[in-house]
């Protein structure tokens, strides 16, 4: 099963973007600026490979390096739809979440994001593009590999 590592949390949004390259994207909490992946583990994708309990239809975002579920084109933070040319083909796990996985992730169904619904307790950090708070209406649980938890 190949694996891509590299993905992060963003602290101030609360999506998960691809932070191994020097563009941390573009974060709607930070006016534009790249995220913030302090306190975040260091997460891996299945990509171009779907096995059972998985869901396909994941791309990434070369403009704000969000992941973002494809099927739904939501916006990206420059107001058209996500950038998705140079994007690998991922799935995520849904269900129970494996060993060394981390649960609490949920799809926004106005930004079609990827966001790590546990740690938005905090209004602070649960920011959409769209304004106001990601909503996870309509979304399954998803689970990460993750190298180092977030506690």
């Amino acid at each position: 099963m190949p694996l891509q590592n590299g993905w992060r949390w963003c602290s101030l949004c609360s999506v998960l973007f691809y932070g191994a390259t020097p563009n941390a994207g573009h974060c709607p909490a930070a006016n534009n600026g790249p995220h913030n992946p302090a306190g975040s583990s260091d997460y891996s994708l299945t990509y171009n490979e779907k096995r059972e309990h998985q869901q396909e239809n994941w791309r990434w975002c070369g403009h704000c390096s969000n992941l973002h579920y494809a099927v739904h084109h939501g916006n990206c933070i420059r107001g058209s739809p996500h950038s998705t040319d140079a994007s690998s083909a991922y799935v995520l796990d849904t269900g129970k979440p494996l060993e060394h996985q981390q649960a609490g992730w949920k799809w926004c169904k106005k930004c079609s994001s990827l966001f790590f619904e546990a740690a938005v307790t905090n209004p602070a950090i649960n920011y959409c593009v769209y304004g106001g708070k990601h909503d996870a209406t309509g979304s399954g649980p998803y689970s990460l590999h993750a190298a180092k938890l977030k506690k």
